[in-house]
């Protein structure tokens, strides 16, 4: 009767039936359970927060089967998700390789040189720091622009081999051609002692 009187089921018991008494009593236990539910969720949340293991237990968001499968399509390298390399990129690979049946040979101080001659300081005294595989790099850039049919960034005045062996270390140092700092050379007395040109070492092809 207490239990009954608590949950507000308390009365005459000739008024009621049995159906309808263990109807109320399912009823108020439902009630009681769906209260006490919430904090059981709190509480075990809490323990597994505390003991670190929230993270290995979350379950997966589920994604539509479309979802999935351009997702997969696009960690496999499709034509929407792989890196794909730039105009310049591709010309410069091409301009690496060399040209066919055609090569050009300067020293490392010809490359520092050229560079002091049309105002490019900065790249001048990194060329001279170049090794030999940066020069033949350069060298193989070089042996394409004194094609007189490739167009090179040089206007008002003929291109010479000076600008070619310039415009050569500006594509391999920066990834593409550009136009000269200077398009007249400096003057030759100016120049540096560092940079004074020696014709390569024909020993060595180079």
């Amino acid at each position: 009767m207490e239990w009954l009187a608590a949950h507000g089921l308390a009365g005459p018991l000739e008024e009621r039936t049995r159906a309808d008494l263990r109807r109320d009593v399912a009823i108020a236990e439902q009630n009681a359970w769906k209260d006490r539910v919430p904090a059981c969720l709190r509480t075990l949340a809490d323990e597994m927060v505390a003991a670190g293991s929230w993270e290995q237990v979350r379950p997966r968001t589920r994604q539509p089967e479309g979802r999935i499968r351009r997702c997969a399509r696009s960690r496999a390298g499709t034509m929407t998700g792989m890196w794909k390399p730039g105009r310049e990129q591709r010309e410069l690979r091409r301009l690496l390789k060399g040209r066919p049946r055609f090569k050009v040979f300067f020293s490392k101080s010809l490359v520092s040189a050229s560079l002091w001659d049309y105002g490019e300081d900065e790249l001048a005294e990194r060329a001279l720091a170049i090794d030999d595989s940066d020069l033949l790099s350069i060298q193989a850039i070089a042996a394409w622009y004194e094609d007189p049919t490739y167009p090179l960034p040089v206007e008002g005045q003929r291109i010479t081999h000076n600008h070619v062996t310039a415009l050569a270390a500006i594509t391999y140092f920066e990834g593409a051609v550009r136009p000269l700092v200077r398009s007249r050379r400096r003057p030759a007395k100016n120049r540096p002692a560092r940079f004074d040109p020696v014709p390569p070492d024909a020993a060595a092809g180079l």
